[in-house]
């Protein structure tokens, strides 16, 4: 069963194009058991997302929207969370996001607000 791409759905879709991360690396973010359950999120098969799993979309749409404030292409984004930082202890932001914890999505979230100036 399809069911229809909307609202954290879509947007965790359109964020995972624009940053070009894999089904086994959103698997990790999303705190999902398997790459397969990830893809079955995306592809819209499964329905409401658990609290855990929806918080962290939420996050990561506020992580995307702050970036598309500060850098001037969806490119730049992707490039945005490959590169080092100090601030972030030598990694990238991605690296820190695949560490799995929601406390890490924050991390990264007020890593890309301070680049902006909030």
């Amino acid at each position: 069963m399809v069911v229809n791409l909307a609202g954290p759905v879509a947007v965790l879709k359109r964020i995972a194009d624009i940053w070009k991360v894999s089904d086994a690396e959103l698997a990790i973010i999303l705190a999902c058991d398997s790459t397969h359950e990830a893809r079955d999120i995306i592809e819209g098969r499964r329905g409401l997302l658990p609290p855990n799993q929806a918080s962290r979309v939420r996050y990561l749409f506020s992580v995307h929207e702050t970036l598309s404030e500060l850098l001037r292409d969806e490119k730049a984004e992707a490039r945005w969370l490959r590169r080092r930082s100090r601030d972030l202890g030598g990694l990238t932001p991605l690296e820190v996001l695949l560490r799995g914890r929601i406390e890490g999505i924050l991390r990264v979230k007020h890593f890309a607000n301070r680049c902006v100036g909030r």
